[in-house]
């Protein structure tokens, strides 16, 4: 199975965000950067909250090490960039997504040192700890930059081309999605659903008040709603390889990898479910006559 989604999961990924690319202009990122505040706090609000949210789960819950350490290590890592799809598919601001993704990774070689220092400090123990920089930077140029860039491209000199598949790219990306999940669960099916009985709280409290924070400081900034349910998405989706490959390779966690998978498929449906009330009410509100919506 390893073997397998070494291969499947950077393939899905590229494609995904090949999917953002074609639904994103350079036009969406100048209008993203009128709004310096609003970036700002979606940048500085999750790095400061997010870690004291997940200090707050595991002081209030008796859970397994390995779970304690991969809900801080979710909160201390940069956002994931599978957060850019879910905007695509709620049609809500995807430049805004992109950019804060980017901001936080690169932001990660300092943020993720200090939120781990923060652990230290608050819990009184050591963690072994150094930010896999390669890795990092890796991710970014290959799975964002490169196929967001190659969809941008395709979408401005051949836009007859985009415009004629673009629900078949979404969709594909969907069906591609649910097969990997099925795959992971039909490989381990008896690790998994002991990782997901353990795991399902915490994933699940974490996520929802994580998407609490990013809605609130986008309404705190005054910004479009669009850019509210994106900060919400960004909040909350964290990049899963990377506190994967520190778990793993640093910490010593092995069962990080186990919990990584069941996090995934809780988080998955709580995301789409949010995306599609989001899309309802975007829809009904739109219908409502001007009067009624001032």
């Amino acid at each position: 199975m390893k073997e397998f989604l070494d291969v499947a999961i950077p393939l899905i990924t590229f494609f995904l965000m090949f999917v953002v690319g074609v639904d994103v202009t350079i036009r969406d990122f100048l209008e993203a950067f009128k709004r310096p505040i609003g970036l700002a706090s979606g940048i500085v609000v999750q790095v400061i909250l997010l870690p004291v949210i997940a200090l707050a789960i595991i002081m209030t819950m008796e859970l397994p090490v390995h779970i304690e350490a991969g809900i801080l290590l979710m909160a201390a890592c940069p956002a994931g960039g599978i957060s850019n799809y879910y905007c695509v598919l709620a049609r809500s601001s995807i430049a805004i997504s992109i950019v804060l993704t980017v901001a936080t990774c690169i932001l990660a070689v300092i943020t993720l040192p200090v939120s781990m220092w923060v652990y230290e400090i608050v819990l009184g123990q050591a963690m072994n700890f150094s930010v896999p920089i390669k890795l990092l930077f890796g991710q970014l140029v290959i799975m964002v930059f490169i196929p967001v860039i190659i969809g941008m491209a395709l979408r401005h000199y051949r836009p007859e081309v985009v415009e004629g598949h673009k629900k078949t790219l979404s969709l594909v990306g969907v069906i591609a999605l649910a097969g990997l999940v099925v795959f992971v669960v039909i490989q381990q099916p008896g690790e998994i659903l002991a990782a997901l009985s353990s795991s399902i709280i915490p994933a699940i409290g974490f996520t929802i008040a994580a998407m609490a924070a990013g809605l609130i400081t986008g309404r705190a900034c005054q910004v479009d709603i669009q850019t509210q349910f994106s900060f919400a998405i960004e909040f909350s989706v964290r990049n899963i390889a990377i506190a994967a490959a520190i778990a793993i390779t640093l910490l010593g966690q092995v069962e990080f990898a186990i919990f990584a998978a069941a996090y995934f498929l809780i988080q998955l449906p709580v995301i789409l479910m949010a995306v599609v009330i989001f899309r309802t009410y975007v829809s009904r509100n739109s219908k409502r006559p001007i009067e009624e919506r001032v």
